[in-house]
């Protein structure tokens, strides 16, 4: 992944995360009572947390582009079986195009956002 695109994802996440506190103890603390405002820190201030939820981000877009070209391969290899066969008749290429071109078409604009 290009660092250009780390870099902005994990500003994004700095930036979404200002002003929010993360808790530092255990959470079933609270039910002892003994929580105080120094249990407290800010979140964007945690650069291993930036770090943590820009890469689960890429994880989960990557995850996303993998399935989708890998849908994309799946219709090109039916097209490619049809056509070795001497079976794409009018319906199965109509279909087949549709898949190529939608999946094409989702990746291009998960690529553009």
């Amino acid at each position: 992944m290009n660092k250009e695109i780390q870099e902005a994802l994990r500003e994004v996440v700095w930036k979404s995360i200002k002003g929010l506190y993360q808790c530092d103890r255990v959470w079933s603390a609270w039910s002892y009572g003994t929580m105080t405002e120094e249990d407290f820190s800010p979140a964007e201030d945690d650069e291993d947390l930036v770090n943590e939820m820009g890469d689960g981000i890429l994880k989960i877009t990557d995850k996303s582009r993998e399935a989708e070209i890998k849908r994309l391969r799946e219709a090109l290899k039916g097209t490619i079986y049809y056509l070795r066969n001497g079976e794409l008749d009018a319906r199965r290429r109509g279909t087949c195009m549709m898949d190529i071109l939608e999946t094409a078409d989702e990746i291009l604009k998960d690529g553009n956002q």
